[in-house]
């Protein structure tokens, strides 16, 4: 759903189960996580509760709000996953954008000055850990503002920088990542 297909992806599914029967699941199964190979392709697929995911896309997970939005349903008779999808697609309001942004700007701004002691001293350490926070943070609230929800941090900055807001991080990511190197 990423339209990344390369050596390094995998396939990732959900299998949607009834909260009455993710008992029944477990009690057959003993996992809830199951490797898969498909057309040569690797991948898993993971049983969740069909309430879990509702209440993620109701509580603005946007990992889950953001993976539910390119999600392709391959079989839905209940049409549990159509209808959080759908709710999913619907746009950010400008309440959970504007809480989001300041929630994400206030803990950027946090973090800044963790980060510029130890880049004047070129302490490769602390900066590595603290510019991810630092920079995870200004594209979060890059996206939001655009009222997009932010993905994983493994896709994090791709996202970013495919929205109007997080575009103009790029500049600024490219000369803090120079002054890494």
């Amino acid at each position: 759903t990423l339209g990344i297909d390369d050596e390094f992806s995998d396939l990732d599914l959900w299998l949607l189960v009834p909260d009455h029967q993710m008992e029944w699941v477990d009690s057959r199964a003993g996992t809830r996580f199951f490797e898969i190979t498909a057309r040569g392709k690797k991948g898993h697929l993971v049983a969740k509760p069909a309430g879990e995911f509702a209440e993620e896309v109701h509580g603005c997970k946007m990992d889950t709000i953001r993976h539910l939005r390119s999600a392709i349903i391959i079989a839905d008779a209940a049409e549990t996953a159509a209808g959080l999808i759908s709710l999913a697609r619907l746009p950010m309001t400008e309440e959970v954008s504007r809480a989001l942004f300041f929630y994400h700007y206030v803990e950027m701004r946090g973090e800044h000055p963790a980060c510029r002691s130890p880049m004047e001293r070129h302490e490769p350490v602390p900066i590595l850990l603290t510019f991810p926070k630092m920079l995870s943070h200004a594209m979060r609230a890059a996206m939001v503002l655009d009222g997009e929800p932010y993905p994983s941090d493994k896709w994090l900055l791709r996202a970013a920088l495919s929205t109007p807001t997080g575009r103009l991080l790029g500049p600024a990511i490219a000369r803090c990542l120079d002054l890494l190197a």
